[in-house]
């Protein structure tokens, strides 16, 4: 069976672009290994901070990190439906969860369909139409990361106005991809389902 890129059926060399992200990832984790066995502690410091509801909620998840970290692992399989349902009457635990669960939907959805769209919509290949997706929102995570890192350093955003700045972000977001609920590819003719049979007998 001779195949082309060109067809559907083309596989192509799926297993490369794992080969090449497992390279990459060994080659940075070489790094690590000159690190020492154990790092040098930093002593905290009490400082004044701006947010009284960060610094609160900072101890907080500071104190029950250390009394987890004192248990024996018979200990924290005792206290562990105790500290799920705690964590689960967080509603600030609660809002992450579903916000990450939500972008998570988006970005899945937008993986699986978005390069079938553009095979179908502008004949391009698996591979190629694959391509042009990875290599527009790669960039453009790497590059809102640093923006956002930048940005909070620079204005020196509080933990409040970190949420603020996402919601923000994320409702500029939505506005802006909410056209990409009206796109769609033109339904294949099928015969016997959506198209009539051409057929005469004798």
């Amino acid at each position: 069976m001779n195949l082309e890129p060109n067809d559907p059926r083309w596989v192509g060399a799926w297993w490369l672009g794992f080969l090449v992200a497992g390279t990459c990832v060994a080659l940075s984790s070489v790094p690590y290994f000159f690190f020492p066995r154990e790092l040098t502690k930093e002593v905290a410091r009490d400082l004044p901070s701006p947010d009284p509801a960060g610094k609160s909620l900072f101890s907080e998840l500071k104190s029950s990190q250390v009394e987890t970290q004192k248990l024996s692992l018979l200990q924290f399989i005792k206290k562990f439906p105790f500290i799920l349902w705690r964590t689960l009457r967080n509603p600030v635990y609660l809002l992450v969860v579903l916000g990450q669960v939500s972008m998570s939907a988006v970005i899945s959805g937008l993986a699986v369909f978005m390069g079938k769209f553009l095979e179908k919509q502008f004949t391009l290949t698996a591979s190629f139409a694959n391509l042009m997706l990875g290599g527009v929102t790669i960039p453009g995570i790497v590059i809102g990361t640093i923006v956002g890192g930048a940005i909070m350093r620079r204005l020196k955003i509080t933990m409040r106005g970190a949420v603020v700045m996402c919601v923000v972000c994320i409702l500029v977001c939505a506005s802006l991809t909410s056209p990409l609920l009206h796109l769609g590819c033109s339904t294949q003719s099928i015969a016997g389902i959506n198209s009539d049979l051409n057929t005469s007998t004798r």
